[in-house]
């Protein structure tokens, strides 16, 4: 019957192969053994030691698969992170279970030195993913640090609530469906239609919707016939690139569920026609409810400012030359795409004149 395989993942820093990434000299592997270690034996080419051979307890050497050594101490620390059901499935008694694990970081251990053999490690792709974990590991670390050290206190929490007291309010939310056009008279137009219109009446969401399709000049909300969402006092919506006016729910809360505005909306030089759908109303969160949701949000804040005064750090350290007028020949377009490479000697086509676009706004505000 063949031994069940036991598949660590690994998570922390990288080092020469997996026993050299426990952090303490060349111990990741070694966190995975129980009280006892197996006795001396060869495994084709791994040399088992007599744990006698060591002093302390810890420090007492299981076996050598090449350079790597897995010892006791290590062992036991990462036994820890094992969940106990996979433990138990790789055997009815301990003896046996020690047996196994130990067996399979022989087996893993054996692989990684393969690979380092065969020169895999030195492959871009993989040197791309051993960088990658490298930033994980540091960011981890540097944000369980931050964390240690960050205490948010009763008065802040307090402080935040009350600064934001609109927003923990009890607090009306209204679904509306515009429709957008350039012209007072295009949307008079219109809404005689919604008014007036005998197949509207009859179906007034069907109505809605082909007349948002094809008419409405706000194309992204045409794609979703004008659908807004649920709207706050403020404007604000469950989309954070979504913000309306206020003098859309303004004019909406006049109204019934089900009910049209009875007049055009100006709103940055457009006409809007808007239909309430439905209404919610939100209860009052009082502080004793949120006090744990602010005091995670103000100590992740805290984190983020200690981890951009890290990267601001290392940034003036050991970023020693920067040409940025180099950056403009990288071939890219806004798609991810990369060009294709020119031939030596030509040169690249003449950039088209920028058309001139409309005065920038605020990016959050809906047109």
């Amino acid at each position: 019957m063949a031994r069940p395989i036991l598949r660590f993942s690994l998570r922390g820093p990288f080092a020469r192969g997996p026993l050299a990434a426990a952090g303490a000299g060349s111990r990741l592997w070694l966190q995975l053994l129980g009280a006892a270690a197996i006795a001396a034996t060869a495994i084709g080419g791994v040399a088992v030691a007599d744990t006698a051979l060591a002093g302390a307890r810890e420090d007492r050497v299981v076996a050598v698969i090449g350079e790597q050594t897995l010892t006791v101490g290590g062992v036991e620390r990462m036994l820890k992170l094992v969940p106990a059901f996979r433990l138990r499935a790789l055997g009815p008694t301990p003896l046996a279970i020690r047996r196994a694990v130990v067996e399979e970081l022989i087996d893993l251990e054996l692989l990684v030195q393969g690979a380092l053999k065969e020169r895999l490690d030195q492959r871009e792709d993989v040197q791309t993913r051993v960088r990658a974990v490298l930033v994980q590991s540091l960011e981890n670390r540097l944000r369980a640090e931050a964390l240690a050290s960050v205490l948010v206190t009763d008065e802040a929490v307090k402080a935040y609530y009350a600064q934001h007291a609109d927003r923990y309010r009890a607090e009306l939310r209204l679904k509306l469906w515009q429709i957008a056009v350039d012209k007072r008279e295009d949307a008079e137009k219109l809404l005689d239609t919604i008014k007036n219109d005998k197949a509207f009446a009859k179906d007034p969401i069907l109505g809605w919707e082909t007349l948002a399709a094809n008419h409405s000049t706000d194309k992204s909300t045409a794609m979703k016939f004008g659908n807004l969402g649920f709207v706050r006092p403020d404007g604000t919506t469950k989309d954070k690139q979504l913000k309306v006016s206020p003098a859309l729910y303004q004019a909406a809360a006049k109204v019934a569920d089900g009910e049209v505005v009875p007049a055009p909306i100006e709103d940055g030089g457009r006409w809007l026609l808007v239909q309430r759908r439905g209404s919610v109303e939100t209860p009052e969160r009082p502080l004793e409810s949120e006090a744990a949701s602010i005091r995670a949000m103000l100590s992740k804040q805290a984190v983020g400012t200690k981890l951009d005064a890290t990267l601001a750090a290392l940034r003036k350290q050991h970023v020693t030359e920067l040409y940025e007028i180099r950056i403009d020949d990288v071939d890219i377009d806004t798609q991810g795409n990369l060009a294709p490479q020119r031939r030596p000697g030509t040169f690249p086509p003449p950039k088209r004149a920028e058309r001139p676009g409309p005065p920038l706004g605020d990016p959050h505000e809906h047109r």
